[in-house]
């Protein structure tokens, strides 16, 4: 792949590219039979690095490997990107992966991308508000 002095060079690399690799910023640091470190993420603090949109946005096909936490049950991310348990089921998300088309790619990710959008987020902010403020009426 090379090296990537700018930001902009690694975009264009992943512009170019049909499937992303995606896990969680230091998520994976053991082979993915282990477990994750306990210690590390104690409370399984575990995000949606800005690679899950960045890829989604440039039309990759999302592999990834992260927890099943409320983050990303809430973003239903088990729809757009399968999570790998193990390097069979690797092989198979890859090979279907490289037999979609651009356009079903971009359908793929695109109930993924608007659901992700600062205005959706903004709205279920502002019903989770609502919905407590009921609560402690």
């Amino acid at each position: 792949m090379g090296a990537f002095v700018e930001r902009q060079n690694f975009m264009d690399l992943l512009s170019s590219a049909k499937v992303s690799l995606v896990a969680p910023s230091g998520y994976d640091p053991a082979p993915i039979e282990k477990s994750v470190d306990k210690k590390k993420f104690p409370n399984g603090n575990n995000f949606a690095s800005p690679r899950f949109y960045e890829s989604a946005v440039l039309g990759c096909a999302l592999i990834g490997h992260y927890p099943d936490n409320q983050e990303f049950r809430e973003l239903n991310m088990s729809r757009y990107c399968p999570s790998v348990t193990s390097y069979e089921h690797f092989t198979s998300c890859l090979e279907r992966a490289l037999s979609q088309t651009p356009e079903e790619l971009y359908a793929q990710n695109h109930e993924f991308i608007i659901n992700s959008l600062t205005s959706k987020r903004a709205e279920q902010i502002q019903k989770d508000l609502e919905e407590l403020t009921c609560r402690n009426s």
